[in-house]
């Protein structure tokens, strides 16, 4: 789920004309106070194109708490990040935009730019950033981050006399045994293979139809079928503790791939012989002493 906040902050209004003019008055730096970003003009705001920057020399101290600012001249970059800005970027055509979500205690966060924009006036710049945050079971480095974006964005024609900002945030879903291998899948715990679609089949040549497909194998988190659910077929969740597969007698105990039903097991039994054979593979006297050894009925009369 993903929530808004809506800055707005004011800009320094300064534009370097000359070497002479100190880097900071081209840093347009944000106040970030929580605030309402006005709806009027917003269909007349006009995208700005930008591409992620990687700098090879790292953000240094900047961004240890959340941070945005725009650079616009190599001098202010040079400046801020102590050290001169990549190779290949010119700001005569270009200006960069810099978000860290501050510092945090894990590793799994994600930040990014979800947009520019400015008004048709110029006098304003519209920035959206985005933080993407692990969710429970996500696998994450347990060190102190500061998630980061740079981008360079096309330089405005008019500089900017004011700018404001929204801000988005989502916790990603996660299933930490994803990706791990069968051997490392079983010898994780709370991790299981599952059924999950199947491999292309091969065409039966004697038919000309593909044969039946053969499940693949992933590693999930283990999950579990309530009371009611269907089991024991493929790709289906195992029933819950205390639960067991019970299958009609058409299903061949799953033998089929019919499924069955999550149930459960029967405490006490009416003593009457009316013997069955279970797919465990034992006689019980009766389905119901079956069912209170968690287990579902093959077919009337004892077992061969």
């Amino acid at each position: 789920m993903s929530m808004l906040r809506l800055l707005s902050f004011p800009l320094l209004l300064l534009l370097a004309m000359s070497a002479c003019v100190h880097p900071d008055e081209d840093e347009l730096h944000a106040d970030l106070a929580d605030g309402v970003l006005a709806e009027d003009g917003k269909a007349d705001h006009l995208t700005i194109p930008f591409r992620e920057l990687d700098d090879p020399r790292g953000i240094g101290d900047r961004g240890e708490v959340e941070t945005r600012v725009v650079l616009t001249s190599a001098a202010a970059y040079a400046s801020y990040f102590g050290h001169a800005a990549p190779a290949g970027l010119d700001f005569a055509r270009e200006w960069v935009f810099f978000y860290s979500a501050g510092t945090r205690s894990t590793g799994g966060y994600e930040a990014a730019v979800a947009s520019i924009a400015r008004s048709r006036s110029g006098k304003t710049l519209f920035v959206s950033t985005h933080l993407r945050a692990p969710g429970a079971g996500c696998a994450v480095t347990f060190a102190l981050t500061r998630p980061h974006v740079l981008v360079a964005f096309r330089r405005p024609a008019t500089r900017p006399t004011a700018a404001r900002a929204a801000h988005t945030d989502e916790t990603r879903d996660c299933d930490r045994c994803e990706g791990l291998s069968g051997g490392d899948c079983e010898a994780t715990p709370g991790c299981g293979l599952v059924a999950e679609g199947c491999e292309a089949p091969p065409i039966n040549p004697n038919t000309g139809l593909p044969y039946p497909c053969d499940p693949v194998l992933v590693c999930r988190a283990e999950r579990t079928a309530n009371l009611g659910d269907a089991c024991g077929s493929r790709g289906l969740l195992p029933c819950a503790e205390g639960l067991f597969c019970q299958y009609p007698e058409s299903s061949a105990c799953g033998e089929t791939d019919r499924p069955g039903t999550c149930g459960v097991a029967p405490e006490a039994c009416i003593q009457i012989y009316q013997p069955v054979c279970g797919c465990d593979g034992q006689t019980y006297s009766n389905s119901c002493m079956a069912a209170a050894s968690a287990a579902s009925v093959r077919h009337a009369g004892a077992c061969p």
